[in-house]
């Protein structure tokens, strides 16, 4: 079996590679069979842009992921040559080229000045025109993030949040059916579009619009038994 690792530290993968030679896996650094993350969310969501769909085991190196296994890396490996896991669907969401596990936010580029935008959810347009610093459309995986900080709640499988972040007036967030597609258009000032901790961004100018909609991929992570 091939494995690609994806790690945060220098030497935070030395033992889990000795290990994986011993049992007698392969590492290797293109088309692996199971990729390990040895990190938090940030790696994790590294590793799914490098290997996307790739089942992922993620280790923790971090008290960011609720997801990581805090198994040593001889209970692990052993596991996984027994098969003895089951493999978890994670939706993500697609904003033109960016995918995210976590979420797209929709920002002011420029702090000092608002967003003046529209919303559509199912080619219905939603209320008036809003002002404020953008929005967060979140999985459920990342709603207990940065959608969580903002509006202390979050949701459960099967659904999209849309959280906005620092309106002029009070504005509750908005929970879709993750088949639902939302667009956005600006009407003032320029906006920044990101996807979870991806350094790659979109522009958005005055009158451009924008479709975030889930994936028809979905990210796969190894839940040990």
């Amino acid at each position: 079996m091939k494995i690609a690792i994806v790690n945060k530290g220098k030497y935070s993968s030395v033992d889990l590679k000795k290990e994986l030679k011993k049992s007698g896996f392969k590492i290797v650094n293109k088309n692996p069979d199971i990729v390990f993350s040895v990190g938090g969310d940030g790696t994790f969501f590294i590793s799914e842009r490098k290997s996307p769909g790739i089942p992922k085991v993620l280790v923790r190196d971090s008290k960011t992921s609720k997801l990581c296994t805090n198994e040593p890396s001889k209970t692990i490996l052993k596991k996984i040559k027994n098969k003895d896991y089951k493999i978890e669907k994670l939706i993500k969401l697609q904003a033109r080229n960016l995918i995210a596990v976590n979420d797209i936010i929709i920002r002011n580029k420029n702090q000092y000045e608002a967003l003046r935008f529209n919303l559509k959810i199912n080619n219905k347009k939603y209320k008036n025109e809003f002002i404020g610093d953008g929005i967060i459309i979140s999985t459920p995986y990342g709603s207990s993030g940065y959608f969580s900080s903002i509006t202390k709640k979050c949701f459960k499988e099967g659904n999209i949040g849309i959280a906005f972040n620092n309106s002029t007036c009070p504005v509750n967030p908005i929970i879709v059916k993750d088949n639902s597609v939302i667009e956005m258009k600006i009407n003032r000032n320029v906006a920044i579009v990101s996807a979870d901790n991806n350094h790659k961004t979109i522009t958005l100018r005055p009158k451009s619009k924008i479709k975030i909609k889930k994936s028809n991929n979905c990210a796969l992570v190894i839940k040990l038994n």
